[in-house]
C-alpha cells in the first residue's frame, strides 16, 4: 500500500472514531437527561399518559426485565383461570406501585423532587383485584362495564386497580381464543382486534392506559384525577375547541350545499334536466347562498354566527379564468427554470404546471403520467433563457397559458421584457443571490 492510500486509510478511521464518540456523547447526555426526570419523578398527568402509551406500544417488555427488578413478575399463561390471572395482576400491581416506589424512595431518588411518591397500599390492591375472602360478584366488574358508566366517570384507585385486572382477564381471553383458532386475529371483548401498538381507539388499550395513568397521579399526587375521556384526549392530542369548530363549519358547507342543489332543482328543465342560471324562479344564486363567518363574541343581539352576502366575482383573480395577468420581467436573463420556481410555483401555487405559448407550441409539462422520454425533453428547456425557447420564445408582448390539471387551475400571461428597475438590485438583481441559496 502506498503512503497516500494508508494517510486516506488512517484519516477515515480516525473521521470514523469522531463520529462514534459524537454519538457516545449524544447517547449519554440523553441517558442524563432521563435520569434527572426519572429522579424528579412525573409533574404532569399529561406525562404519565404519554409515558403509559409508548411503554403499552413497546409490548410487555417482559424479555427485557431485569433479574432482581421488583416490577418483573412472571406473566401467566393464558390458559390460567380467573382466580390465578387475578392474582398475577394483584401481584404486578403490588410490585410497581408499592414495592418499587418503596426500592426508589430507599435509594434516596426523589429526594429532591417537589412531591415525595407515596406507595399503595396492597391490601386495597388485593381487594380491588378480588383476590382473597369476602369477593362479591359487584367487586369484580370493572368500572367502565357496570351499569350507568359513563366515560366521563372519574375512578378512584380500588376502580383503577378493578379496571387493570379487567384488562388482563380480556387480554388473556384475546389471545386464549386466537389461540384456539390456530393463531387468528386476537380480539378483545369491545370487538375490536389488539393492536400491536397503541391505539387511542382501541378500548381495552385506552383503559389500560386511563387507569394507570391514575394509579401512578395518585402514588405522586399529582391532582385531579382523570376521567377515561379526559385520558384519551390527552393520549390521542384531541382539542375538544378545534374539533367542534371544524364540525361547525363542516355543517354549515353542507347547508350552502344543499342551496345550490335546491336551486338547480328550481331551474332545471322539467323535460331535458338542463339548469337555467337565469331562470325566474330559482332566481339568482348569488342570492341564494351566503358566507357565514363564525365570531368569537357573540353579536348584539346575541348570535354567533354572521351571514352576509356573496360579494361579486373579482376582474382581477385568475382563479376564474376571467383575467390575463402581466408579467414585467428580464427575458434575456430569466430562464424556465427561475420562472416556474419563482412565479408558477412560489407566487402563482402551480404544483404540476403546463406551459403552452400563445402559438401553440407546447413548452414544458409535469405530471406522474409522462413517460421517461418525455420528462428528458422538457427538462432540456429548463436552462433556456425565456426568449430562446422553441416556438419563438417568450419576448416583450407575448403570452402564455399556464394549465395545472391537478387544481383545475388555469391562468393566461402576457410578458414584457424589461432590463431596468426604479428598485435597483433589491427588486430583481438579488434573484440571483436566492438562486444560489436555492
Amino acid at each position: 500500500m502506498t503512503e497516500a492510500g494508508e494517510g486516506a486509510s488512517n484519516g477515515e478511521k480516525k473521521a470514523e472514531k469522531e463520529k462514534d464518540k459524537d454519538k457516545d456523547g449524544e447517547g449519554e447526555e440523553k441517558e442524563k437527561e432521563k435520569e434527572e426526570e426519572e429522579e424528579s419523578g412525573p409533574s404532569t398527568y399529561m406525562h404519565l399518559v404519554h409515558e403509559l402509551r409508548s411503554l403499552l406500544g413497546k409490548g410487555s417488555g417482559a424479555d427485557e426485565a431485569k433479574e432482581g427488578d421488583a416490577a418483573a413478575v412472571p406473566a401467566p399463561s393464558v390458559s390460567a383461570d380467573k382466580s390465578a390471572l387475578r392474582l398475577k395482576t394483584a401481584q404486578l400491581l403490588t410490585a410497581l406501585y408499592d414495592d418499587e416506589i418503596r426500592k426508589q424512595i430507599g435509594m434516596k431518588r426523589y429526594d429532591g423532587a417537589a412531591k415525595v411518591p407515596v406507595p399503595l397500599k396492597p391490601s386495597a390492591i388485593y381487594d380491588a383485584c378480588c383476590v382473597g375472602e369476602g369477593t362479591t360478584t359487584t367487586m369484580t366488574v370493572p368500572p367502565s362495564k357496570r351499569e350507568g358508566y359513563r366515560h366521563t366517570d372519574v375512578w378512584d384507585t380500588k376502580d383503577c386497580a378493578s379496571e387493570l385486572t379487567g384488562c388482563v382477564l380480556d387480554a388473556a381471553d384475546a389471545f386464549a381464543s386466537a389461540s384456539a383458532t390456530d393463531g387468528g386475529e386476537t380480539s378483545s371483548s369491545d370487538g375490536g382486534p389488539v393492536p400491536d401498538e397503541f391505539d387511542k381507539d382501541h378500548g381495552l388499550s385506552m383503559s389500560f392506559v386511563a387507569a394507570s395513568s391514575n394509579l401512578r397521579s395518585t402514588v405522586f399526587g399529582i391532582d385531579p384525577a382523570q376521567s377515561y375521556y379526559d385520558a384519551k384526549g390527552i393520549a390521542g392530542n384531541i382539542i375538544p375547541a378545534i374539533a367542534t369548530t371544524n364540525a361547525v363549519v363542516a355543517g354549515l358547507q353542507v347547508l350552502q350545499a344543499f342551496h345550490i342543489l335546491r336551486w338547480r332543482l328550481d331551474n332545471a328543465d322539467s323535460e331535458t334536466g338542463e339548469v337555467d342560471p337565469c331562470g325566474e324562479r330559482g332566481g339568482n344564486l348569488k342570492e341564494r347562498c351566503r358566507y357565514i363567518y363564525c365570531n368569537r363574541e357573540k353579536t348584539r343581539k346575541g348570535y354567533y354566527l354572521q351571514p352576509t352576502r356573496l360579494p361579486d366575482p373579482n376582474p382581477d383573480c385568475y382563479v376564474c379564468r376571467s383575467a390575463v395577468l402581466e408579467v414585467s420581467l428580464d427575458t434575456q436573463s430569466w430562464t424556465l427554470d427561475m420562472f416556474l420556481r419563482r412565479i408558477l410555483k412560489k407566487e402563482l401555487n402551480f404544483i404540476h404546471p403546463t406551459v403552452m405559448l400563445g402559438t401553440g407550441d407546447l413548452i414544458y409539462e409535469e405530471g406522474d403520467e409522462l413517460d421517461r422520454s418525455e420528462v428528458e425533453c422538457y427538462a432540456k428547456n429548463l436552462p433556456k433563457a425565456l426568449v430562446d425557447l422553441p416556438g419563438g420564445g417568450l419576448k416583450d408582448g407575448s403570452s402564455c397559458r399556464v394549465e395545472d390539471f391537478g387544481q383545475d387551475l388555469e391562468v393566461e400571461l402576457r410578458f414584457y421584457h424589461r432590463e431596468e428597475w426604479k428598485g435597483g438590485e433589491e427588486e430583481d438583481g438579488g434573484m440571483e443571490a436566492r438562486d444560489e441559496e436555492e
